[in-house]
């Protein structure tokens, strides 16, 4: 599982989807206000997305975090409800950029996946982190402005196409 997740990282415990949608409506404002004078600060561009879409997160979560026995679903393993990425012109950008993000102290670094040492077998690549602002785990991306375009067009989403199908083969 290459440039896949390697620390199990999780929300605090929440008992359902719009629990977890609460909570992460009220870090939202605060993720977006830190991601943009990080990108002011390091000559990077801030692209914050808005939550996650609800169905979007309950395909991932259905999927990746279904308990095996057909019972519950563990919500709290969604660290990409709240999600944005920092954008450079270089690698070498990209990488202070990312210097700058682990010595943010709204930011705490939970985990980091360097996709650019070990790139996705699509040959995508960034630098995904989820850090804790406040109490709220969310994702932060950095890339280069060339890989963001790639991502734009094609390659994110096919591995995204693939996931859902695996999702609902099973499901019938």
């Amino acid at each position: 599982r290459t440039s896949f997740s390697t620390v199990l990282v999780n929300q605090p415990y929440v008992t359902s989807l719009e629990q977890l949608y609460e909570r992460a409506a009220l870090a939202l404002p605060q993720f977006e206000r830190t991601v943009e004078a990080l990108a002011r600060a390091t000559g990077g561009l801030a692209v914050v997305a808005p939550l996650k879409g609800k169905e979007r997160a309950k395909l991932k979560a259905l999927f990746k975090y279904k308990d095996a026995g057909g019972g519950g679903v563990a919500w709290y393993r969604l660290t990409d409800i709240v999600r944005g990425t920092l954008v450079f012109d270089s690698v070498r950008g990209m990488y202070d950029g990312l210097e700058a993000v682990v010595q943010c102290a709204d930011f705490e670094v939970k985990e980091l996946n360097d996709r650019y040492q070990l790139p996705m077998a699509s040959g995508y690549c960034d630098i995904q982190l989820v850090v804790q602002l406040a109490q709220h785990m969310c994702e932060l991306q950095l890339t280069t402005e060339a890989m963001h375009r790639a991502k734009q067009t094609s390659g994110h989403r096919t591995f995204e196409v693939v996931r859902e199908l695996r999702a609902a083969i099973p499901e019938g």
